[in-house]
């Protein structure tokens, strides 16, 4: 055979294979899902589960019922009525105990159209546990099977035997009436009927209903399963033990925070690193003893609202005790400083002098980590312990969690940086430790000693070992800005050289679009350098890149590198005979 033809053949055989398999295709969707109840005063019950099915093309041979309880006792014989008449009928065969399949006797009858499956069985509710004891009355559970797709309109029709209080729906989880719920009430002689309408159901979903039944609706019951006998002493007088200690613990809790929130603005100073830093403006301009106070009571008082179902007031309580413990900060005035030397210092004397002090309110200090890393655990802990508990006490832990955010992040703690401060020691000691490794460096703490011996300002002196002549050094530290939220350090790097020298030259021709200004001497300029982001190790490898432009290399010791020698030797003249 020809090749072409062998080739059109099989594309003629793809294409049909193609097409024989794409006019295989099957939709079908579940547009209606109703189920009705009917309890008897024995507490038996009658379910008849409606399910409506649009078959966009066929057939439909089969779909599963899941979450049908296993004490069901399911008919058999299912009922199909289609949308032009006709009566059709289906099969539920069991697969396990909690899941039956609804099988069509004729699939070919199921091509087009709309088909609803009335599927039925019977229940005891009391043996099933979805009719259990909820003090005087009835509570009533009802779980619709599982959504094949997502559908729009699930109802739920409950006839119940008439009773003088009306059946309601409830919350399952606090036993108040559900005001939420699409709920009509038909009220008879001797039957009363209530829809539950879901206005939809996403797909996989299943309707759940709890319903409070009046104990003379079902009177076989109750006389198999009389209410518990009740203590009139118990009923008439409250726990009073449980109510002290609520109060107690509460009382305990406020009074803690109100201690936390007067430590807190008591550990501020007044003075730090040359700069009035009175960062201790409370957002509330109240004395310290009245804002603690009502810091700690409005916590106290916003818990106890909440755990008493006042969420809004309690949360508005809670508020107020996280504004009352807050601080704003206030720009810093820098003062005069008089009159000082610059002297190199040992790296223990440099940095210990301006180690911070570990306060565990400080998040900026380690203690301060730490506390905070244990509250949070603590916190998390409490909302994986209080999700079986209450839906809502999760969310309200967390919600309450804020009022430690004052405490740590406040723009007056102690983690704040001040001009050449705490702040600064502990950045220039990781610059100082990354730059002694490098060979060709020599790095030494750069410090402003005033006359009476205090250090007022840190920097890095950084020079290379064969500086070029007229190179005075290169200083690395932090300056500082007041910004609306406190004082923000950003790294510096100063280069100080001497006018027309060697170092001049060198730094006009690397960087000639930086501008240099006086320095501390006549002859001296200053170059002003920012690396390219404000981090430690871009500080570090700006400075080592200018230390290298600085290096002298006439006077650098001799390097011998490894490779094939390129220069040609050159011959030396014959000079004149002495012969």
């Amino acid at each position: 055979m020809h090749p072409r033809v062998l080739a059109a053949f099989a594309c003629a055989l793809c294409a049909w294979l193609v097409s024989g398999r794409a006019s295989a295709w099957q939709e079908a969707h579940a547009i209606g899902d109703d189920l009705e109840l009917r309890v008897e005063p024995s507490g038996e019950a009658t379910v008849r589960h409606k399910i409506r099915w649009h078959v966009v093309r066929g057939p439909l041979k089969s779909f599963d019922l899941t979450n049908v309880d296993g004490s069901a006792v399911v008919e058999p014989l299912v009922n199909v009525a289609s949308d032009d008449g006709r009566s059709l009928t289906a099969h539920v065969w069991s697969q396990d105990a909690r899941k039956f399949r609804v099988v069509v006797d004729d699939p070919r009858a199921t091509q087009h159209g709309t088909f609803a499956f009335d599927v039925r069985w019977r229940i005891d509710l009391v043996a099933a546990g979805a009719l259990v004891r909820d003090g005087a009355t009835w509570r009533l559970s009802i779980s619709d099977p599982l959504a094949v797709e997502g559908l729009n309109g699930a109802q739920t029709i409950i006839d119940l035997p008439a009773s003088p209080d009306p059946p309601q729906p409830i919350d399952p989880e606090t036993g108040a009436v559900d005001d939420g719920a699409l709920a009509t009430l038909r009220r008879g002689v001797d039957r009363d009927v209530l829809e539950l309408l879901r206005p939809h159901v996403a797909r996989g979903e299943c309707v759940k209903w709890v319903v409070r039944v009046d104990d003379r609706a079902l009177s076989g019951v109750a006389a198999l399963h009389p209410p518990p006998p009740v203590d009139p002493r118990i009923s008439s007088e409250p726990d009073r033990i449980r109510g002290a200690s609520f109060a107690v613990s509460i009382g305990i809790v406020g009074l803690a925070y109100a201690w936390l929130v007067r430590r807190k603005s008591g550990a501020n100073g007044a003075d730090r690193g040359g700069v009035e830093a009175d960062l201790e403006r409370p957002v509330l301009p109240l004395p310290l003893a009245v804002r603690s106070t009502l810091s700690g009571a409005s916590l106290a008082l916003g818990i106890a609202l909440q755990v008493s179902d006042e969420v809004s007031g309690g949360s508005a309580c809670v508020a107020i005790a996280i504004v009352a413990a807050a601080l704003r900060p206030k720009a810093p005035k820098a003062k005069a400083r008089g009159p000082g030397r610059w002297l190199v210092l040992r790296p223990c004397d440099a940095f210990a002098a301006w180690g911070r002090p570990s306060d565990w309110l400080d998040l900026g200090s380690p203690s301060g980590r730490i506390t905070a890393l244990l509250v949070g655990t603590v916190v998390v802990v409490l909302i994986l312990a209080l999700r079986n508990v209450s839906a809502d006490a999760p969310w309200l832990v967390g919600m309450d969690a804020v009022v430690f955010v004052p405490l740590w992040m406040s723009p007056g703690s102690r983690s704040g940086h001040f001009h050449g401060g705490r702040g600064a020691a502990r950045w220039l000691a990781r610059s100082y430790r990354r730059l002694s490794r490098v060979d060709r460096l020599r790095v030494a703490p750069w410090a402003r000693v005033a006359h009476d011996g205090s250090i007022d300002e840190l920097r890095l002196l950084v020079l290379p070992q064969s500086a070029v002549p007229g190179l005075v050094g290169i200083e690395m530290g932090l300056a500082w800005s007041a910004t609306p939220v406190g004082c923000v350090g950003s790294p510096e790097v100063l280069v100080r050289f001497l006018d027309s020298s060697d170092a001049s030259s060198r730094l006009t021709e690397a960087l000639p679009r930086e501008r240099s200004l006086p320095g501390r001497r006549p002859d001296e300029r200053v170059v002003r350098l920012l690396p390219r982001w404000p981090t430690c190790g871009a500080s570090v490898v700006l400075a080592g890149e200018l230390a290298g432009v600085l290096t002298d290399r006439r006077a650098a010791p001799f390097v011998s590198r490894s490779g094939r020698e390129r220069r040609t030797a050159r011959l030396a003249s014959p000079g004149p005979s002495l012969c």
